[in-house]
């Protein structure tokens, strides 16, 4: 979806907090005004559903928070316009097959991130899906050779785990 600051918005609430959407559909404007109130509600809404369950673990971890100590801030503006600038309406994601080495290598990145995020308190959850996938790239192009070798390490030592033979 394309919108600019142009574009009319729309508020919305999503766990208490204020964001606004884009409403980039107006009646006439290749649909009638029926389907523009419709595709703009969607909008609002999957915006809202995809925001709130973050928003909500956000909130709890918040509530529970000792003295003194800051507390995690809210999804901004901007990273619901970053995630709304790459949503489509009825757009499923494909699923590409990897081969074993690169789920291999998926996994051990994956791995190596939920423990970068536990060391300092977080988990992906609290992570928009579009983040997690950056932090995996960047950790997969940093450690890109050790995970490599890893990765074949981990596949050769699976195959060889069929050929035990055990007393």
């Amino acid at each position: 979806m394309k919108f600019t600051q142009k574009t009319p918005k729309a508020d919305i609430t999503i766990q208490g907090q204020k964001y606004q959407v884009p409403q980039p559909y107006a009646p006439e404007h290749v649909c009638t005004e029926a389907e523009a109130k419709a595709l703009n509600g969607l909008i609002a809404e999957n915006a809202r559903n995809n925001f709130a369950r973050r928003l909500k673990k956000i909130n709890e971890e918040n509530g529970k928070l000792a003295e003194g100590v800051e507390p995690q801030p809210m999804p901004s503006q901007a990273e619901l316009d970053d995630y709304l600038k790459s949503y489509e309406i009825g757009a499923r994601k494909i699923a590409v097959q990897l081969s074993p080495l690169d789920k291999e290598k998926k996994r051990l990145a994956s791995e190596m991130l939920t423990t970068a995020l536990r060391a300092k308190g977080r988990q992906k959850k609290d992570l928009t899906t579009e983040a997690v996938e950056g932090l995996l790239q960047q950790i997969l192009t940093k450690y890109e050779a050790t995970i490599h070798t890893q990765a074949e390490s981990n596949i050769a030592l699976r195959s060889q785990m069929g050929e035990i033979e055990l007393d």
